[in-house]
């Protein structure tokens, strides 16, 4: 039997040395892919998680403040500024008046803005009245009245 390194005993100096570069190259790069990589891959992964997660309790904090400082009737003013938002009309002024919401807003559908009211009837107060006036070639000023005493 012959020891595991007698081959390099036939190999000349020369070859010896190219063997021994090439082996601690290999080495050297199995190191790196196979520890240094993953590991710092790990690690900026955890960053990111981390960032991600500390924005998300910011976010969640901002959101439970705004909340608690609301009163009902502003929270419902801003639940109907968001849902006018999300159906793509612009909103330009929304007050509360004598315990009603009074949003004016505009838009270029008039179907968009029906879709919004029927929404916005079905989760907030009752619609009490809607009144759609077109301000120029393809604009429509809405103003619209949610109460708890529709009539």
């Amino acid at each position: 039997m012959n020891p595991p390194f007698s081959v390099l005993s036939r190999l000349s100096a020369r070859e010896r040395v190219l063997a021994a570069i090439s082996g601690v190259l290999v080495v050297g790069l199995a190191l790196f892919y196979g520890l240094l990589t993953p590991g710092l891959d790990a690690r900026s992964s955890a960053e990111s998680r981390n960032a991600r997660a500390a924005a998300d309790i910011a976010e969640a904090r901002g959101l439970a403040s705004d909340v608690s400082v609301r009163s009902p009737d502003e929270r419902l003013l801003a639940a109907l500024t968001a849902s006018a938002a999300a159906h793509g009309l612009t909103v330009i002024e929304a007050q509360l008046v004598d315990g009603s919401a009074v949003l004016r807003v505009a838009s270029a559908s008039s179907r968009d803005v029906l879709a919004w009211a029927a929404a916005a009837s079905h989760t907030a107060l009752p619609l009490r009245s809607l009144a759609i006036a077109r301000t120029g070639t393809e604009t429509l000023a809405i103003e619209a009245e949610f109460s708890g005493n529709a009539s």
